[in-house]
């Protein structure tokens, strides 16, 4: 049968009304220009905070994908990101990082994600981000970030760092116009340390305390660190000393300790 233009109009209405009779009515009415987000739920890999501990993988380890969306009107497509954590890029070695993606599509207002991850190639070790992204069909966007941390194959042990000022132990306190004594030891049983990044950051706003940035070469298996960091006029407030040191073989381990800064 030929369609004529209003007939084509009709089947169109009808086809829309058919796509939308499957919608949880609730959900529509309480919010009719959809401008709400799709919901995630990450069932695996677990969700952890950046800097956290947990999600270890070595080389050829498999993450098994498995992720469940919920949206009030139509859900559309979703991306997965793999990619070092850009925050500490600063440490990359002459090796590659891993960085893949995967994209697909969603059907209704309830879906689920479900594959397996092989981490092939010896990717490079340290923290990478694990970042999803889901659309609607309004183009309303949910990102949810979780970490993997990644264990070099050829040695899954990551360099110690004992410090001994600041301590970890109380959240030590400093002035304005006064200086940060960094001091500890770096060590590593297995192969030599390669090099370390100190700095110290504002916890909330991420900004960098000014010249506080230390940048060093850690040749044999061990290295006292003695570093003083001055602390110039800044808002007072929470602030934390981060220390990032590579063995030879790309381990990355990392030491965040939590300071005060306050006026004199």
């Amino acid at each position: 049968m030929k369609l004529t233009k209003s007939g084509s109009l009709s089947l169109l209405l009808l086809l829309f009304l058919a796509s939308c009779d499957g919608l949880n009515p609730n959900k529509v009415d309480n919010d009719p220009e959809d401008t709400k987000v799709p919901v995630i739920t990450l069932r695996n890999p677990e969700g952890i905070a950046e800097g956290g501990s947990g999600n270890m993988y070595g080389n050829d380890d498999t993450i098994h994908v498995k992720i469940d969306i919920e949206d009030n009107y139509l859900l559309k497509d979703w991306q997965i990101d793999i990619a070092y954590r850009g925050d500490i890029e600063y440490m990359k070695t002459a090796a590659d990082p891993m960085a893949r993606t995967w994209i697909g599509f969603l059907d209704g207002d309830e879906d689920s994600i479900s594959f397996t991850i092989t981490l092939d190639g010896d990717p490079w070790a340290g923290p990478y981000e694990f970042r999803i992204t889901v659309r609607d069909s309004a183009l309303n966007t949910t990102i949810l970030k979780t970490y993997l941390n990644v264990s070099n194959s050829i040695e899954f042990f990551k360099p110690v760092i004992t410090t001994t000022s600041p301590t970890s132990a109380t959240v030590d306190t400093f002035g304005i116009g006064t200086f940060i004594a960094v001091t500890g030891t770096f060590t590593d049983n297995l192969n030599s340390l390669s090099d370390a990044f100190v700095r110290v950051r504002n916890i909330f706003t991420s900004e960098l305390l000014e010249d506080s940035e230390r940048w060093l070469s850690l040749p044999g298996p061990a290295y006292n660190l003695n570093e003083s960091i001055y602390i110039p006029p800044v808002t007072p407030g929470d602030y934390q000393v981060e220390i990032y040191v590579h063995d030879s073989t790309k381990n990355l381990q990392t030491v965040f300790i939590p300071i005060y800064i306050t006026t004199n």
